[in-house]
């Protein structure tokens, strides 16, 4: 258990006791080994501290450093989604994914698509071994080749 005047002793050395109290609490250090151990402790500790080498600092220097902080923080790139609740944060995350979700799937089906093209020009070019023969150079003429086979194989003509 502590004792009760383990609190006040280092307030009896600095002489922050009322008369009575320090009187009692001299009175209590002649009799308890425990206290007076701490109370040598704290007496070697405020010795040691004066002989610290003491420096001054210029009065605006704490006001130096509270803008320097405050500045870094403005100068932040992510500061500015500080004042953003987290909630809102994350939904706006969740949501974004969705988006991008939803944007990509169309371009995976045209992908497909382009590919089921593809397919349709190759095979059509091997099979009547018109390779050779055929030249599609430009975009339109591939687009007008591709049309024109996929309205023979469904049996459609112009």
């Amino acid at each position: 258990m502590k004792d009760k005047y383990s609190a006040e002793i280092s307030l009896y050395i600095d002489d922050q006791c009322t008369p009575a109290r320090a009187a009692e609490i001299r009175q209590h250090l002649q009799s308890c080994d425990k206290c007076r151990k701490q109370y040598h402790e704290f007496l070697a500790l405020k010795k040691n501290a004066k002989r610290l080498k003491s420096f001054s600092v210029s009065p605006f220097f704490a006001d130096r450093i509270v803008a320097m902080a405050k500045r870094r923080k403005q100068e932040s790139f992510w500061s500015a989604l500080e004042i953003i609740p987290r909630p809102l944060l994350n939904a706006a995350f969740i949501l974004s994914v969705v988006i991008i979700v939803v944007v990509a799937m169309p371009r995976q089906s045209a992908t497909t698509a382009n590919d089921s093209a593809s397919n349709i020009i190759e095979s059509s070019l091997v099979s009547e071994n018109d390779w050779p023969h055929q030249s599609l150079e430009t975009n339109d003429e591939a687009l007008q080749f591709a049309l024109d086979e996929s309205e023979e194989a469904t049996g459609e003509i112009k």
